[in-house]
C-alpha cells in the first residue's frame, strides 16, 4: 500500500496474531476448531504464507523472534504430550533444534537484543512457576527467582540494555 500499511486477512480458520519480525515477516498462528493445537504459519512480503510447524497432534506456543530474524524459539509438546520443550526453528528452512526438554507446562518470552540468551517459564501449577535464563546456544542454564509454590511470573521482557529481565511476579 502506498501508506506503507500492509492489510493482512486470514479466513476460514481461527487464527492468532503474533510480533511482526524487524525485516516485516508475520508469524501467526492457527488451530483447528479451538483444539488448542496451534501450528504456526509464517507470511512474508510478496510470497504465500508457508507454515513453520504441521503436526496437528502438537501445541505449539511461541516464544519470539531471534534479534536477526532468522529463528524463532517455541514451546511444543512434541516429545511428549504432557511436557513441552523450548525449540527453535530457523524460519527459512524449518529446520528444529530442541533447546531444552521441560517438565510440565514451558513457555519461552523470548531472546536476549543480542541473540545469545532466552527466557523461559516453567509452570508446574498454580503459583508454582520457576523463570529460566537458558544460553541461546546450547539451552543450558539457570533457574532465577525459584520459589517453590509461590511465584507468578507475567509479561517477561528483556530489556534494551541486554542484561536486565523485566516481569511481573507475585516475589
Amino acid at each position: 500500500a502506498e501508506d506503507g500499511i500492509r492489510d493482512v486477512a486470514v479466513t476460514g480458520v481461527q487464527t492468532c496474531a503474533l510480533p511482526i519480525s524487524t525485516d516485516e515477516r508475520i508469524a501467526y498462528g492457527i488451530d483447528r476448531g479451538g483444539d488448542e493445537r496451534q501450528q504456526l504459519w509464517l507470511l512474508e512480503p510478496g510470497a504465500p504464507a508457508r507454515a513453520l510447524t504441521d503436526d496437528p497432534a502438537v501445541i505449539h506456543d511461541w516464544g519470539g523472534w531471534s534479534p536477526d530474524g532468522r529463528s524463532v524459539v517455541v514451546a511444543a509438546n512434541d516429545r511428549d504430550e504432557a511436557h513441552f520443550d523450548l525449540l527453535e526453528i530457523d524460519a527459512a528452512t524449518g529446520a528444529r533444534r530442541r533447546l531444552r526438554e521441560g517438565r510440565g507446562i514451558v513457555a519461552a518470552a523470548g531472546y536476549r537484543a543480542d541473540g545469545a540468551r532466552i527466557a523461559a517459564l516453567e509452570d508446574r501449577g498454580h503459583c508454582d512457576m520457576t523463570l529460566l535464563v537458558l544460553d541461546a546456544a546450547t539451552g543450558e542454564g539457570a533457574a532465577r527467582f525459584e520459589e517453590p509454590g509461590s511465584a507468578q511470573f507475567q509479561s517477561v521482557r528483556w530489556a534494551s540494555d541486554k542484561r536486565t529481565l523485566l516481569a511481573l511476579t507475585t516475589l
